[in-house]
């Protein structure tokens, strides 16, 4: 036995601190794959993304970690769309942080330019345009007559932001 644990109570609380260290961990890394409507959701994007957010302390990783979270969206978007659960109320939603995601992540590479890197601007600027042209194809089969509503303005959001990023 280790001299911390000889009492019956310190080993209740340390075992107490271990459970809520571990099971805190896969709250949070379970929180990663949700989508609107998950009850993980709120705590990936009030908790996972804010403490994210905290953590990018240079203009590049603030403009990496926007495009990041405007590709997820999109990406939640689509898995949705998939499986028949994407209404308006939650297009809307996505939609609107799309575009959030998309002029921070641009508001954040023209600083980049402004300090001198313009490589890393146009790295950051390239990837997002090509990840949501990519999801802008992934919803062109989607015909408009059999669209429903919340379909089409999700692909009105993603077509227009990946061309407003220069390739």
């Amino acid at each position: 036995y280790l001299v911390f644990f000889r009492t019956r109570s310190t080993l209740y609380a340390g075992a107490l601190v271990l459970f809520v260290i571990v099971s805190g961990s896969g709250v949070v890394g379970g929180a990663e794959k949700a989508i609107p409507g998950d009850a993980l959701y709120s705590i990936k994007i009030n908790v996972n993304e804010k403490v994210a957010e905290t953590l990018a302390d240079t203009t590049h990783e603030k403009a990496e970690l926007s495009a990041k979270l405007a590709t997820r969206r999109a990406d939640e978007a689509l898995t949705l769309l998939a499986a028949g659960k994407l209404d308006e109320d939650t297009a809307t939603y996505l939609e609107g942080e799309l575009a959030t995601h998309v002029e921070e992540s641009n508001q954040a590479a023209t600083a980049l330019e402004i300090e001198g890197d313009v490589a890393g601007s146009l790295a950051v600027r390239t990837e997002l345009g090509e990840d949501l042209a990519e999801r802008a194809q992934a919803l062109e089969p989607v015909a408009v007559a059999d669209a429903p509503a919340a379909t089409m303005m999700m692909k009105a959001a993603i077509a227009p932001e990946s061309e407003s990023v220069p390739p």
